[in-house]
């Protein structure tokens, strides 16, 4: 039996560098975009996320592509 995945839409998360602690440790704050759908071609949101980072004061550390998927035993 082969199992297939059905794909749901995913979400996108954006890690910002915030800054420092107090003991100077760096601090980051993250931002989570949902229902990015799956046939969104990666080109496209990581356009849009970089359209929306442009409104952050803070820099990007990080962004980060979450595809989901329903598994199914056929």
């Amino acid at each position: 039996m082969a199992v297939v995945n059905n794909p749901k839409s995913g979400k996108v998360s954006i890690t910002l560098n915030a800054g420092l602690n107090a003991d100077g440790t760096a601090k980051t704050k993250t931002i989570s975009y949902g229902n990015i759908r799956e046939a969104a071609a990666d080109q496209a949101v990581y356009e849009t996320v970089s359209a929306l980072v442009a409104l952050q004061s803070s820099d990007v550390k990080e962004v980060v592509r979450q595809k989901n998927g329903t598994l199914i035993n056929q």
